[in-house]
């Protein structure tokens, strides 16, 4: 896929129905990490080779609240962000709507 493809997070809130998917749930989103950042990845799971981007507080992203899994004691929220679709935790999401 080339980059002409992607849309961007505000492209995203003006199709209507996002992207199709039924029972959606998408919710505006930010970063409430004490340092660093919020690791965007393939899997729901911590692992060093499964991070795909790194969202930095004061960036926004949209979550998917039907779409989350739980494991390992943790929760994680399927997310976009810069047009890329991956797993956050939620235990470093706050919603912004």
């Amino acid at each position: 896929m080339t980059d002409m493809n992607k849309i961007n997070d505000m492209e995203l809130t003006n199709v209507a129905g996002g992207n199709g998917a039924p029972g959606q749930c998408l919710h505006l989103a930010q970063p409430c990490v004490q340092s660093g950042y919020l690791a965007l990845r393939t899997q729901p799971a911590y692992n060093d080779a499964n991070e795909i981007a790194q969202i930095y507080p004061g960036n926004r992203f949209y979550v998917d609240l039907n779409q989350c899994t739980c494991g390992g004691g943790y929760t994680y929220y399927m997310a976009n962000y810069n047009g890329c679709c991956g797993w956050v935790n939620a235990s470093y999401v706050t919603l912004l709507d």
